[in-house]
């Protein structure tokens, strides 16, 4: 604009000093908005590269392990900025003739929540006796691996696709660079290698 427009006319037009238009070309950002700036780029790159499944939580850990310094919650208002959440699990709606898997709590044998089970159409099933906490964790397990790896959403053209899904999430993903909340924020074979490490300095 300024090339086609004297500076002085286009000054006088929006009302402001020569000398303001010089002082905000020299001006730099500050040094919080350059250290927004490097964090942004790196948050950004985290997610992408968690497949974007992670949240603020996750990169953070992230972060932190980079000797960034950042606390959680301006970690979280970075990830707001840029439109970055981690992946959730959407509430499912399923057709009729579905199982419905428990263990053999209470409240699963009680009749009014079999009557509510009878009226969705779900076939109630239960694991053995004494067999609840397996069942729980692996059915936490389906849960994250149905919604990280996308199948919640998508159904794979065919069992050659599905397969190489689920192989690539757990050997690549899952396994080897996902951080786990309930493992300190290590991924499984990092975990497993500190823990080697341990027994071996203890023997």
């Amino acid at each position: 604009m300024k090339g086609a427009h004297p500076v002085e006319g286009l000054c006088e037009l929006l009302q402001v000093s020569r000398s303001g238009r010089c002082s905000w070309r020299r001006a730099r950002p500050s040094r919080r908005a350059t250290q927004d700036a490097a964090l942004s780029e790196q948050i950004v790159r985290f997610h992408a590269r968690s497949r974007r499944t992670y949240g603020s939580p996750r990169i953070l850990q992230d972060l932190q392990e980079q000797k960034l310094r950042i606390s959680r919650r301006r970690c979280a208002r970075r990830n707001r900025e840029h439109g970055l959440q981690g992946r959730k699990r959407h509430r499912r709606r399923p057709a009729s003739d579905v199982l419905h898997h428990s263990d053999q709590g209470v409240q699963y044998a009680s009749g009014e929540y079999r009557q509510a089970l009878q009226v969705a159409g779900l076939d109630c099933s239960m694991s053995r006796r004494g067999h609840c906490y397996d069942n729980a964790m692996m059915e936490s397990f389906w849960s994250t691996l149905k919604t990280e790896a996308g199948l919640d959403s998508v159904v794979p053209l065919n069992r050659c696709a599905a397969e190489s899904i689920i192989f690539d999430y757990i050997e690549c993903f899952y396994s080897r660079s996902r951080r786990h909340s309930s493992l300190s924020y290590l991924f499984p074979v990092a975990f497993e290698q500190q823990a080697n490490i341990k027994d071996t300095s203890a023997a």
